[in-house]
């Protein structure tokens, strides 16, 4: 018997570079919210607050 699941979808993440993380960095010392550094650079807000949580290189 075949099953086919139709419930999975493709997702495209995008993740962050060193020059997104550079950037990250930088606009967190000015000020401002995980939330308003996810709009301006185009991610989602749980991507950037992983990439700070992780620290690695930030």
């Amino acid at each position: 018997m075949n099953q086919i699941n139709y419930d999975t979808k493709q997702r495209k993440f995008k993740q962050l570079n060193d020059e997104n993380r550079i950037q990250i960095k930088t606009l967190l010392n000015e000020g401002y919210s995980q939330t308003k550094i996810a709009k301006i650079l185009g991610f989602n807000q749980s991507t950037i607050s992983r990439g700070i949580k992780s620290g690695s290189r930030l």
